[in-house]
């Protein structure tokens, strides 16, 4: 919309509503639940190192914000993960979401309401059984300019760390140790 028009206001309520739905599992977000099918096996990731067990003292820690769990993939720096979840989540069946914070940004932006999702979408994504998901970036890692904060995003000579598939190993492990831990829905992975 034009400068001063409140077209913004109904943008963020639109995508609030869908984002509602996705978590869900209804308007937009596709076919009922138990309508689509479910990933081959050989398409689904397994944990190539331990999972955290997802509670506090138990390869996580709670630091107010949300937990923060280690994972270690094989070969492969360990990584910090905030995770936000409830009781709802144990019970299986919810969706997972990832959010990758932007450069010079950090994973506890995902409950931000300008640079995240916003406090009030994860808290939608959690009580309807939901994990989120933000990994920080590789501990160490520049984010000035011209150096991204994700390796994968380098890759084709942007940027140190080219070529490298750390984060997408990271996410693999994330995937398989919340289908481990929490049963996700495996056709709601965003």
């Amino acid at each position: 919309g034009a400068c001063g028009d409140d077209g913004a206001a109904s943008d963020a309520d639109s995508m609030r509503e869908d984002a509602d739905a996705a978590a869900s599992g209804g308007g937009d977000a596709g076919p009922a639940l138990d309508d689509g099918p479910r990933p081959k096996a050989e398409f689904v990731p397994t944990a190539t190192g331990s999972c955290p067990g997802f509670a506090d003292g138990d390869g996580c820690e709670d630091d107010g914000t949300s937990l923060v769990c280690t994972f270690e993939p094989e070969g492969v720096p360990a990584r910090k993960v905030r995770v936000w979840f409830g009781d709802r989540a144990r019970d299986g069946g919810g969706v997972l979401v990832f959010f990758w914070h932007g450069l010079t940004r950090v994973a506890s932006d995902a409950v931000a309401p300008l640079f995240g999702l916003g406090p009030e979408v994860v808290d939608d994504i959690v009580a309807s059984g939901g994990v989120v998901v933000s990994p920080e970036m590789e501990e160490g890692r520049a984010t000035g300019l011209g150096s991204l904060p994700w390796i994968s995003a380098t890759a084709g000579g942007f940027g140190e760390g080219d070529n490298k598939d750390d984060d997408f190993l990271v996410m693999d492990d994330v995937v398989a140790c919340t289908i481990e831990h929490f049963d996700i829905d495996l056709r709601r992975i965003y």
